[in-house]
């Protein structure tokens, strides 16, 4: 055996496709004692039966070809120029993308689970999981030496689950050779490509020949998988980034760091789950839920997310927007909350975990940008871009259990803005969080429009990664109800009528079209997405626009919720809100996973399509009636269970946003007036300003 030597070097990237611009699209443990295997390749089935009397009636009646099977597995099978290959094995995968690039590239590879023949055809092939250098997606992972991804493809149509749908075929022609592949929970740090390949033959004299040996030779290391679903058109728009399940490792992270819980002595559930080193330890069962969980609003803006969360019963802590006139509407609607105006750059600098660590974080970065209707260059497209480099920073210094992001889909379908999307994803990840993503639509979930939107959600490693929300509303035939429609959503505000003033409900005052058009029915949803301009939509008289309220209604706002600023301000405020007749769907589904997770309901590792399904699979039973209610995101009632303490859930709260219905004197206010009109509100002097925010007058104290 060749002499071996000890060697050190510093992490080195190859083949990175980025600088190639190249896109591909396309999955143990070695043994060594390979002579002693027989070869499997003539290997003869014969059936034995000492039966003599059965197998003459047998030999009578005529041959059911049912009775043999058409595919068996084989225990192992010899390759020639390969050795002997086992289930469990991984092996290389000849690269025929016909690539061109300096770097070093390599194919996929495959870890197999099975190996099948079929006998009619008398064709082996390797059944499992593809494997792909991380570095061929970059930024999405980091490209280090040697570092894979386990690729899942899916599809939305297909009902199986999806790693089962994960599963690939490759024929034994594609098998280039055999390599050490280790799974593993544990990160970089503390398992990286040293620590893997700790020695290399004599003969390497360099770095460089030492790294592509390591390449070519070297221990592969997978800790990620990727799932990535399509839809009937093969375009694919959700998917899915997260830590290998410790059920899916292999020995070498057996003892190695696992993510379990670290309670406080009084259980408090602002901590987040933290990664420490140590055996499998059986989590602790927590006490009863004595409080709401928590909840920030970075890039609050008006408080479309924060009015979401109040829905859903959770206590909204603090509003960040660096927009003066959206602040102070913000303040308010929400008297409770922190309002911060300031640069969402400088809040980790001066964040406290104490003072501002939530246990559900939701961040809406500007999404102009990123929307497929920017086609034009803006004088705010950098600083808009770059606020999707915030959110590591937030997920650092706030470390919520939960997180949600809101975008528009063009962050993820433009090709243009597809680095950006895997920078963001990246962003998340080396932030110890699990990721999925979905374009959805939020009609969906009540909103009386066709607005899709990017959501993500976020779950720190050690928690229960949650399933989007079923929807709620559909067409006709969907066996759910109906889409909310137009009129559903304005009639709360006719149905008020003119009794009370409005400044922002004075139909008779909008201009009238030059050109009217033919009335609509408002028995349907809206024809164009509201935007921060209103989108162009038309009210169903044909006649004019709708009044900013009516906007806001139709975003799904409550009807006394307070803006500020001037008729476009106030549309641009609400267009540019997350809906919260929609996200309350998803706020709602976190808190119940929390509450489910702090009464070890649920584990980490849990694949939960549905939790209340789930829950009753478990013994908790959950009356008829209540589930339909938690499905259409309606306040929770007690439910009947087995353990001790059940779900007591989140009811409605008597007042959320702990403001008082009023609406202004009834005199058009102009000019001056309207900036005025925000000295009046109790809320103002409670904002908190940082860095370049400082109000200019007496109104606006610091």
């Amino acid at each position: 055996m060749a002499p071996q030597q000890h060697y050190d070097f510093e992490d080195h990237v190859v083949g990175n496709p980025l600088d190639d611009e190249i896109e591909v699209q396309h999955f143990g443990h070695d043994d060594e004692n390979e002579d002693d295997e027989r070869g499997e390749q003539d290997r003869e089935y014969i059936l034995i039966d000492d039966n003599e009397e059965d197998v003459a009636s047998r030999a009578r009646s005529p041959i059911q070809e049912a009775a043999f099977p058409a595919i068996i597995q084989l225990p192992s099978y010899r390759l020639d120029n390969v050795g002997v290959i086992r289930p469990g094995d991984t092996v290389e995968l000849i690269d025929r993308t016909e690539r061109k690039s300096k770097h070093t590239l390599s194919g996929d590879f495959l870890k197999i689970t099975t190996i099948v023949e079929d006998l009619k055809t008398q064709e082996t092939k390797l059944n499992g999981y593809r494997l792909r250098r991380c570095s061929y997606l970059r930024p999405l992972f980091d490209g280090k030496l040697n570092e894979l991804f386990m690729l899942i493809e899916a599809s939305e149509d297909d009902r199986r689950p999806t790693m089962t749908q994960g599963l690939q075929s490759v024929p034994l022609t594609e098998v280039l050779k055999k390599r050490k592949c280790e799974f593993t929970d544990r990160d970089y740090n503390a398992y990286d490509v040293k620590m893997a390949n700790r020695w290399a033959p004599a003969g390497l004299k360099t770095s460089m020949e030492i790294i592509k040996w390591i390449f070519r030779e070297g221990t592969l290391v997978c800790r990620f998988v990727h799932t990535v679903v399509f839809d009937h058109n093969s375009v694919s728009y959700s998917g899915e980034v997260r830590k290998l399940y410790r059920r899916e490792t292999d020995q070498v992270s057996q003892t190695a760091s696992l993510p379990i819980p670290i309670l406080s002595q009084d259980r408090k559930r602002r901590s987040s789950i933290e990664q420490i080193d140590g055996a499998p330890t059986k989590r602790r069962s927590p006490p009863a839920k004595t409080c709401r969980y928590t909840f920030g609003d970075a890039f609050c803006g008006i408080g479309g997310a924060s009015e979401g969360a109040s829905q859903a019963d959770l206590f909204v802590k603090w509003g960040l927007e660096k927009d003066e006139l959206a602040i102070h509407g913000y303040a308010a609607n929400f008297p409770a909350a922190e309002p911060l105006h300031m640069d969402a750059h400088d809040f980790p600098v001066i964040a406290k975990r104490r003072e501002h660590g939530v246990d559900i974080l939701h961040l809406s970065c500007p999404c102009c940008y990123w929307s497929e209707a920017h086609t034009n260059e803006g004088k705010n497209d950098q600083e808009n871009m770059e606020t999707l480099l915030t959110v590591g920073p937030f997920l650092k210094a706030v470390k919520p259990r939960y997180a949600t992001l809101e975008q528009a889909p063009g962050l993820l379908k433009l090709k243009k803005h597809r680095l950006w999307f895997r920078k963001l994803i990246n962003e998340i990840t080396s932030m110890k969080y699990n990721v999925r993503w979905r374009v959805t639509d939020q009609s969906e979930y009540g909103l009386p429009q066709r607005r899709r939107r990017l959501v993500f959600l976020c779950a720190k490693q050690g928690l229960p990664l949650p399933a989007f929300p079923k929807p709620v509303h559909g067409p006709k035939d969907s066996g759910l109800p109906y889409w909310v429609t137009v009129g559903d959503a304005l009639e709360a505000l006719e149905r008020r009528g003119a009794h009370t003033y409005d400044r922002y409900h004075q139909p008779e005052e909008e201009r009238l079209l030059a050109r009217p058009r033919e009335p609509v029915d408002p028995r349907t949803i809206l024809a164009r997405c509201i935007t921060t301009s209103g989108g162009e939509n038309i009210h169903p008289s044909g006649h004019r626009k709708y009044t900013p309220r009516e906007i806001s209604q139709l975003q799904g706002f409550p009807i006394d919720y307070h803006f500020r600023g001037s008729r476009g301000e106030v549309i641009k405020q609400a267009g540019n809100a997350w809906a919260p007749v929609s996200n309350t769907k998803y706020f709602l589904l976190l808190a119940q996973f929390l509450e489910a997770w702090d009464k070890g309901y649920v584990d980490a590792e849990d694949d939960v399509e549905d939790l209340y399904d789930y829950l009753e699979e478990k013994g908790i039973r959950v009356p008829t009636s209540t589930r339909r209610n938690i499905r259409c995101g309606v306040a929770l009632t007690e439910l009947t269970v087995h353990h001790a303490n059940g779900l007591h859930g989140w009811h409605q709260p008597h007042n959320r946003r702990g403001a008082n219905v009023k609406f202004e004197t009834p005199r058009r206010l102009r000019g001056s007036e309207e900036k005025s009109l925000i000295s009046t509100e109790a809320a103002a002097p409670r904002i908190r300003c940082y860095g370049k925010f400082q109000f200019e007058s007496d109104l606006y104290p610091g």
